[in-house]
């Protein structure tokens, strides 16, 4: 069974409402969408499955949390950021199995100030302490990692709870055993940033890119980049 799984919490459901509706477009009925969330999110329409969980409202733990409780053992899945759309088949049988994770392509400095200070970061790159992303991880018929990921998260400030700490979890548990760990290819994910929506350049695809994920103002535009790619 190929699933995809993504996390959700807020009064509003429009962002991950695309997540779910081009995952349909694209797959019918051909794959189970687990929606985790807290006791009061709606359920969106078009899933098969929602998992309800006691939040902290720290995100990074509450994510990594819920990541925890999803059966992987005898699944192909994918954990995808609940901002994205899905342009094609994720073909996960192709991966041999166990965990798959992307390497950060770009690559500058952090600003440490932001959205609070952390020292961990000062003067580093994100490529130094947070080289992968975290918004596509695939896991194929092996134990769900995240819940040595959430005890490695738990130990680290309260700061990296709110913000950054997956990303920087991931490379902690990396770097003890990097055996664990196999890479996705790149033609995967690509990444919407403010220059890919002022200059288009997102019609401009590889046709097998499986994965459009939105970053900061550009989640206002995915309604009319869905539009444009499903012809709605």
């Amino acid at each position: 069974m190929e699933q995809i799984a993504f996390f959700w919490v807020g009064e509003n459901i429009d962002i991950p409402s695309f997540l779910v509706k081009s995952t349909r477009l694209v797959y019918g009925k051909n794959v189970k969408i687990i929606q985790l969330s807290d006791k009061s999110t709606s359920r969106i329409n078009g899933i098969d499955q929602i998992i309800r969980s006691e939040i902290t409202n720290n995100m990074m733990v509450d994510r990594v949390n819920s990541y925890s409780v999803v059966e992987t053992f005898t699944n192909r899945t994918l954990f995808v950021d609940a901002d994205s759309i899905v342009l094609n088949k994720l073909n996960l049988d192709k991966y041999s199995d166990g965990i798959h994770i992307i390497k950060r392509r770009a690559d500058f400095k952090i600003n440490y100030n932001f959205p609070e200070y952390y020292p961990e970061f000062v003067n580093k790159n994100f490529c130094e302490v947070m080289p992968f992303l975290f918004g596509a991880i695939v896991i194929n018929k092996n134990d769900n990692f995240f819940l040595e990921l959430l005890a490695i998260l738990k130990k680290l400030p309260s700061r990296l709870h709110r913000w950054y700490g997956d990303q920087y979890s991931l490379k902690k548990l990396y770097d003890v055993n990097p055996n664990k760990f196999q890479f996705i290819k790149n033609d995967f994910l690509y990444i919407v940033e403010l220059d890919v929506i002022k200059e288009k350049k997102y019609l401009t695809l590889n046709k097998s890119m499986k994965l459009l994920t939105f970053k900061g103002s550009t989640k206002q535009c995915m309604g009319p980049i869905f539009n444009t790619f499903f012809n709605t």
